[in-house]
């Protein structure tokens, strides 16, 4: 059993870093960095997202993080965010996610925790969202009707990537539990929500949803720790 630390680190750099670039009038690019750009040959997807992870990790502790949210300090939200996931890397709970290297967890920035705070906070009033890249379709819908927000494999923005994750598969598991059961995890921030709908309206494979309509494993440990 292990507390999802690294997770919900990863979750409050993200929040942070796509929050001073949020431009709805650029969706295609502005939460495209170039130095977050994630390498081309990489031996897994956990590498890949491990590659952007960590990368955003130093460089969000390097910036200035004296900011604020509206009523509430930045870094107060991001403390409380850390206290109120709990996260397990068991088999019994069927879920693996090892997608922050050691030097990312020695980079990061511990925060005071104000339990005042509620879960539409802690998330920067933004969503999580899901993709699953085998039951992708590469057909290009949801680029076209975001405006490149998703490229034309209906991946999100390499910056907004909080991790990726492997769920254990059931005995006598189908098709559809094996296409659902590798995900990516991403946060949307709250002004990029209707464009980020739009792209989901437009998917008839549901490749991309809202992770709170997900029946993933980590859906469900979140949905008990009442986090969505």
């Amino acid at each position: 059993m292990k507390n999802l630390e690294e997770f919900k680190k990863s979750l409050a750099e993200t929040i942070l870093w796509c929050s001073r670039r949020a431009d709805v009038s650029n969706p295609k690019n502005c939460f495209r960095s170039e130095e977050l750009r994630p390498p081309i040959f990489e031996e897994s997807r956990f590498a890949i997202a491990e590659s952007v992870i960590s990368n955003r990790a130093f460089r969000v502790k390097s910036e200035d993080q004296e900011i604020t949210m509206p009523g509430a300090d930045f870094r107060s939200v991001f403390g409380k965010l850390l206290d109120s996931v709990f996260f397990l890397r068991s088999s019994a709970d069927g879920v693996r996610e090892r997608n922050i290297s050691r030097e990312r967890r020695r980079r990061s920035q511990k925060n005071p925790v104000n339990s005042n705070l509620n879960c539409s906070e802690n998330l920067g009033n933004g969503k999580l969202m899901v993709f699953f890249p085998e039951n992708t379709l590469w057909d290009g819908a949801a680029e076209l009707s975001t405006d490149g927000f998703f490229d034309d494999y209906n991946i999100p923005p390499w910056d907004t990537w909080v991790g990726y994750f492997e769920d254990d598969l059931p005995e006598g598991y189908t098709l559809f539990d094996e296409c659902h059961s590798k995900y990516l995890v991403s946060w949307i921030p709250e002004s990029f929500i209707e464009i980020a709908d739009d792209g989901i309206m437009v998917n008839p494979e549901e490749c991309i949803m809202w992770l709170s309509d997900s029946k993933t494993k980590l859906a469900e440990i979140l949905h008990r720790e009442k986090f969505l």
